[in-house]
């Protein structure tokens, strides 16, 4: 062997174990400067120091599949966390590969979500870190378009490396709150029977945080658990979940990294008080957790939103607020997903053409839309229009039946006020309408079977011959035979609001149905297997505006059969929030881009 090589493969041991323990100290420090003083101490020289950051860079570098802008924080920040090509199937993330797997997610879909979630924990701060380090971040995705998924991911990730405690701020209402909950436990809780978790709130309606008994000390300290606690925005659990982990001892807290996601986080965690030195009470709690812990261990703050609008707006010198000021994630949304996009269209971005929407949209008449600001003139006499879309939710149905979705959720949303005494009006009216049709298609009455025939020629046939020609349709007798099985089997129409006894759940067995519901369905609360919705609350904000899509999400081998019913001017402006939102993610690509 000639010196020359000699002296290389020298080299190469000498960088292979500067490398090895570059490896130790980088999961303990992001100061590069910090770790070369240390690395230089050990004797290793410039050229050894080089080829070891050379080569963790080849090795351990971030493949992000999401766009990403990160803060000065980062930018010359070594990558903390390396991704597992195959999970141990014990651990968190495995086993939620395994409950996503039986729930029927396609391998790609699994794949698509694993990478987008490391591109989040890669942002998040080491739970090895030996000092306090708080990290804000977002995450950007689609109304409806799996964001839960993708932080269930994150968190399982993060407590598989080390962090101890998760606090999940989910929305303002009890029902998502519940919802969340019971699929955390689903995925992240039970498939462990409870072995590698705490839990500080239950998986019912009225199951947010009381006063816990327990000390924090017992909680917090294990090493081989996590503590679970999903809170409600609301003063009162924020407050009492506050109090209690005060009470920890500090050397607990500091050896007890946290991840804290705030679902929904462009609603109530912002700070809209008017007024220098005005805090809105909630944004005041969530910044009082956040800076608690990020003061004495690792902390990394997670806002997630579809309308990020508000947050990116946040003030960003002010220290203590929750700017996302070391990273901004948008999430590429599955190809499978319906957005604002491809439903209603958009104009031109960048010159790219702009798209066209689906064929699905119906149009709401201004004179059927009520007034919300005179209550006594809502009558109960249905409009036109209502009584169409419910017609064309049964043909819908009736389809369904016959493309054999027997044990699937088939559901239409009737959203047309805020105000509770609005609901039960329309309820009302609803479910008269509803209980005369039944005994109508009982008796095979001739002018309801016409009526039938008639909007199912001049809409769906006409429609799916035009636009959706991949899709099979029925024949209308076939299909009319599917109606009456369906219209039979749907449940009396359910009033989902602040007021009602009865809460929506679709883990209780299929529903088929008509929900009337005001602002608790029109964010974060997913309505399964919607097929057709009948819309016309207005209003002037972007963010309400989106979220108020729950016809947005994934309808496979049915998306044909959907009908969106609103105004000529909501579909204008749901034009006009498609291109505002797409700009955003294009800026978004182009700050990358340019660093």
């Amino acid at each position: 062997m000639k010196l020359g090589d000699e002296l290389q493969e020298e080299l190469n041991q000498m960088i292979e174990e500067a490398y090895t323990v570059l490896v130790g100290f980088i999961k303990n420090s992001y100061d590069n400067d910090f770790i070369m003083k240390m690395l230089r101490k050990m004797t290793y020289t410039d050229e050894v120091i080089e080829g070891a950051f050379k080569l963790y860079n080849e090795r351990h570098s971030s493949k992000f599949t999401s766009s990403i802008l990160q803060g000065s924080k980062y930018k010359d920040r070594m990558n903390w966390y390396t991704p597992v090509e195959k999970p141990d199937p014990n651990s968190r993330w495995g086993k939620l590969t395994q409950v996503l797997d039986r729930k029927g997610w396609p391998k790609e879909n699994i794949k698509s979500l694993d990478n987008q979630s490391n591109d989040v924990v890669a942002s998040l701060a080491s739970p090895k870190a030996t000092s306090a380090d708080l990290v804000k971040g977002m995450v950007i995705g689609h109304v409806q378009s799996g964001k839960t998924a993708n932080f269930s991911a994150t968190i399982a990730k993060a407590t598989d490396e080390g962090y101890k405690l998760v606090i999940v701020l989910s929305g303002m209402h009890n029902g998502l709150r519940y919802q969340t909950e019971k699929r955390l436990r689903a995925e992240l809780v039970d498939p462990h029977s409870g072995k590698k978790s705490f839990t500080l709130t239950e998986s019912d309606k009225d199951g947010d945080f009381k006063k816990e008994s327990s000390h924090p000390n017992s909680k917090l300290s294990s090493n081989d658990k996590f503590t679970l606690v999903v809170l409600k925005k609301n003063n009162s659990p924020l407050k009492k979940f506050f109090e209690w982990v005060q009470q920890a001892d500090d050397d607990v807290i500091r050896d007890c990294p946290v991840l804290i996601i705030d679902d929904e986080a462009d609603q109530a965690s912002v700070n809209n008080a008017t007024g220098k030195n005005k805090i809105t009470a909630i944004n005041r709690e969530i910044r009082k957790i956040v800076n608690f812990f990020g003061e004495r261990t690792v902390c990394s703050y997670v806002g997630y939103a579809a309308t990020p609008f508000a947050n990116i707006l946040i003030d960003a010198n002010e220290d203590g607020d929750l700017f996302p000021r070391d990273f901004i994630i948008a999430l590429n949304a599955p190809e499978s997903y319906v957005g604002a996009e491809r439903l209603f269209g958009r104009a031109s971005v960048d010159r790219d053409g702009g798209e066209e929407g689906l064929n699905v949209i119906r149009h709401i008449k201004i004179e059927d839309t009520i007034n919300e600001d005179n209550e006594d003139k809502v009558s109960s006499d249905l409009p036109e229009s209502l009584k169409e879309a419910i017609y064309s939710f049964m043909l819908a149905g009736g389809e369904r039946v016959r493309r054999g979705h027997l044990e699937e959720h088939i559901t239409m949303l009737v959203h047309t006020s805020h105000l509770t005494e609005q609901h039960l009006i329309v309820h009302q009216a609803i479910s008269e309408f509803v209980d005369e049709t039944k005994i109508w298609l009982e008796n095979d009455d001739d002018d309801v079977r016409s009526e039938l025939e008639e909007l199912w020629k001049r809409d769906y046939i006409k429609t799916n011959k035009n636009d959706f020609q991949t899709f099979e349709l029925g024949s209308f007798n076939q299909v009319y035979e599917g109606l009456k099985h369906f219209v039979g089997g749907m449940k009396p129409v359910i009033k989902e609001n602040s007021s009602s006894n009865f809460r929506l759940d679709f883990d209780e067995g299929k529903v088929w149905g008509i929900i009337v519901g005001g602002n608790t369905l029109s964010r974060g609360l997913t309505v399964e297997g919607l097929t057709t919705t009948y819309f016309h609350r207005t209003s002037t904000g972007y963010d309400t505006l989106l979220q108020m899509g729950r016809w947005f999400g994934y309808r496979p081998g049915y998306l044909d059969l959907t009908r969106t019913y609103v105004t000529a001017e909501m579909e204008s402006n749901f034009f006009h929030i498609a291109t505002v939102e797409e700009e955003l993610r294009e800026q978004i690509k182009r700050m990358q881009a340019n660093g």
